[in-house]
């Protein structure tokens, strides 16, 4: 069992986005500069992303993680260590080595990509809104841990070659304790987000069969 309530959980979203707002929307209009930086593909423009979406995971690892949710569970210094690692993985991988180039095509990836990205946007917000609880209590993009993990899934289906598999394991983690639980607490508002989640990973996984195959079908 957990030892925090669903009610304590979304009291908790909302101080924390009281205490953190403008920079939830700060996050999202760069987030809406993603997809277009990748309709054409640079190394600069790959390693800009990588740094924007290692800032958020840093964010979450120690904003949220590390000073809020400490506050209602012992095993948030833990999340927030594997937040704080996958940030240093993206950094690392985009920006030092700059092994990743995005490439935003119509083909599935770059569909499933886009879908991704805006459910993590507006997905968990309106799931939140539907399930009655008032805006302050919405996760948002960028400074709580599901909506950034989803968009992180969404940008690394763009990566051309294929993303690297290590940026996939600390995500699936983060799905499989977050599925656990909204399991528990009932929120049933997060199934379709988290299977959204795997089916990501596992298309991520798999990887484009032509990966350098030129961009005319560039969305």
């Amino acid at each position: 069992m957990l030892p925090y309530s669903q009610e304590a959980l979304y009291a908790l979203f909302a101080q924390y986005n009281g205490a953190v707002w403008p920079i939830a929307l700060l996050f999202l209009v760069l987030a809406l500069a993603v997809p277009v930086l990748a309709r054409r593909p640079s190394r600069q423009a790959a390693r800009v992303t990588g740094l924007f979406l290692a800032l958020t995971w840093a964010w979450t690892a120690v904003g949220f993680h590390w000073l809020h949710f400490s506050t209602i569970h012992f095993a948030a210094a833990a999340y927030a260590a594997l937040f704080g690692l996958q940030a240093v993985l993206l950094a690392w991988t985009f920006a030092l080595r700059g092994a990743v180039f995005l490439r935003l095509r119509a083909d599935l990836y770059g569909i499933t990509a886009v879908t991704l990205m805006l459910a993590a946007l507006a997905g968990y917000p309106a799931a939140d809104a539907l399930a009655g609880n008032p805006w302050p209590q919405w996760r948002l993009f960028g400074v709580t841990p599901g909506p950034t993990m989803l968009y992180t899934l969404g940008v690394l289906l763009l990566a051309v070659p294929r993303a690297p598999r290590h940026l996939l394991a600390i995500p699936l983690l983060w799905i499989l304790m977050a599925g656990f639980s909204a399991w528990v607490l009932g929120m049933a508002q997060d199934g379709a987000l988290l299977m959204a989640g795997i089916a990501a990973v596992a298309l991520t996984a798999a990887g484009r069969r032509h990966p350098e195959a030129s961009g005319k079908n560039n969305i």
